[in-house]
């Protein structure tokens, strides 16, 4: 869950117009070791470092959880597809930085249960995909 993609922001009067301009690759935080960087563009504010789930057994700070694939999930849940099915056919598995009520995430992640003792850190948007009033088609 470490940091990756970092950048500053140029405001606008007009908010649609803010942009972020990124720092150069070679300037830009590195992921350690095997570990990937999922960027902005796929969702994750500043970049998510991620590994293969295989990591996670050897490092206390990371654990094993789902990321849903963006597109893929969406269009599930937009064809009323069971949210269960949606997540099955469209999340893959990654070590991602471990959290609970004495590990917190960073500020702009949350804590999600996976089903283990401790949670992983996700995007909070990706609440949005558990909307109660349906998905927009």
């Amino acid at each position: 869950g470490a940091v990756c993609e970092v950048g500053t922001v140029k405001a606008s009067a007009d908010h649609h117009r803010d942009r972020v301009r990124e720092l150069a690759a070679a300037d830009q935080p590195p992921c350690v070791g095997t570990a990937v960087c999922n960027d902005n563009g796929v969702g994750f504010p500043d970049g998510m470092c991620t590994n293969d789930c295989d990591a996670a057994r050897n490092d206390p700070d990371l654990a094993c959880g789902l990321i849903p694939s963006l597109r893929g999930f969406n269009d599930c849940l937009a064809a009323k597809q069971p949210f269960a099915q949606c997540i099955a056919d469209n999340a893959f598995p990654a070590a991602m930085r471990a959290c609970s009520a004495n590990a917190p995430c960073r500020d702009d992640y949350i804590c999600a249960r996976t089903g283990s003792e401790v949670g992983v850190c996700l995007p909070p948007y990706f609440l949005f995909q558990l909307r109660v009033d349906g998905h927009p088609a």
